[in-house]
C-alpha cells in the first residue's frame, strides 16, 4: 500500500507491504432452491440489469420447467457464482443443456469460480443426457480480441453461434411500423 511521505519537493510516496491476502475458498457447489434466490441476485444484477423480481420470477419458471440454478458458494455460505439452466431440444446435439447466464465473481485469472460452474454444468448435462451445452453471453464476447471471448475458450468452449436479439414492445400488439421491415421486390 502507498502512503504519502513528504519530502522537500513535494509530496512523494513510500511504498509499504500488502496484507497477506487470504486465498480462495474452497467452493461447494449446490442447487439453489427457491427460498434462497435472494442470495443470487447480487451477482445476476451485475450482469443482466434486471429487478429481483424479475429475476426471481425467471428462476422460478425455470426451476418450475425442470431446469435449476447452480451456485458456487464458499463455507461462510457467500455465492462466488450462479448459473442459470435448463434441458432443451438442439437442432445440433438434439439434447442440450442450455445456459441463460453465468456469472463469477473471480479475482483469478485462473478463474476457478467459473471452471467450478462449468464442471457442474457438464456433469448435470452427463446427468440429464445432453450432447452439448450452450452457453449465452454477451455480444461482445464474439469479438476474437475480447478478454471473455478467451475466457471461454480457455474453459473449452468454441464461438459457435451467434443470436440476434429483436426486441419487442411490452404487452401492446406491435404497430405496423413495429413489424419486420417489408421485403424489397426484384424486378
Amino acid at each position: 500500500m502507498a502512503q504519502p511521505a513528504h519530502s522537500g519537493l513535494g509530496i512523494g510516496f513510500k511504498l509499504t507491504k500488502f496484507p497477506r491476502c487470504e486465498p480462495m475458498p474452497d467452493l461447494r457447489l449446490s442447487r439453489l432452491d427457491e427460498s434462497r434466490l435472494p442470495l443470487a441476485y447480487p451477482l445476476i444484477r451485475s450482469a443482466a440489469r434486471v429487478s429481483q423480481a424479475r429475476w426471481e420470477a425467471f428462476a422460478r419458471q425455470l426451476i418450475a420447467a425442470g431446469g435449476g440454478i447452480l451456485v458456487a458458494s464458499a463455507d461462510d455460505g457467500c455465492v462466488h457464482g450462479v448459473a442459470a439452466f435448463r434441458r432443451t431440444g438442439s437442432l445440433r446435439f438434439e439434447r442440450a443443456l442450455q445456459v441463460e447466464i453465468l456469472v463469477a465473481f473471480e479475482l483469478s485469472r485462473g478463474a476457478p469460480v467459473r471452471r467450478a460452474l462449468c464442471d457442474g454444468l457438464e456433469e448435470i448435462a452427463r446427468e440429464t443426457g445432453c450432447r452439448g451445452i450452450v452457453f449465452t453471453t454477451p455480444a461482445r464476447n464474439a469479438d476474437p480480441a475480447s478478454a471473455g471471448r478467451s475466457g471461454w475458450e480457455a474453459l473449452g468452449c468454441r464461438l459457435e453461434t451467434v443470436g440476434f436479439v429483436r426486441e419487442l414492445a411490452g404487452d401492446a400488439p406491435l404497430r405496423r411500423s413495429d413489424r419486420w421491415p417489408a421485403r424489397r421486390r426484384r424486378r
